[in-house]
């Protein structure tokens, strides 16, 4: 057990060195731009989207209006034509 944690504390002491050498500052900096243009490139569908969402609601609602304006219209034809109740929802 004694063994495990000095071979811990020397692995520990390794990585820190290893985590200060340029070359590993160099890998770490290309992971992290690697991921920020991911990140980019995901937020930028994401906005594409929501564009598109937003283009798209008040088209649909404007035709849901529409429908249920129509269906309003041809229910009062009907009662008033004596047809009786319609019961759609």
């Amino acid at each position: 057990m004694k063994t495990d944690l000095k071979e811990a504390e020397r692995m520990t002491e390794l990585l820190k060195r290893a985590g200060d050498h340029p070359m590993m500052k160099a890998i770490l900096a290309e992971e992290r731009a690697a991921v920020l243009a991911k990140r980019l490139e995901v937020a930028g569908k994401i906005e594409a989207v929501k564009k598109e969402r937003d283009a798209k609601i008040p088209k649909l609602q404007a035709d849901i209006d529409g429908k249920e304006t129509e269906f309003k219209e041809a229910k009062a034809v009907m009662e008033a034509a004596g047809l009786g109740q319609i019961n759609c929802y």
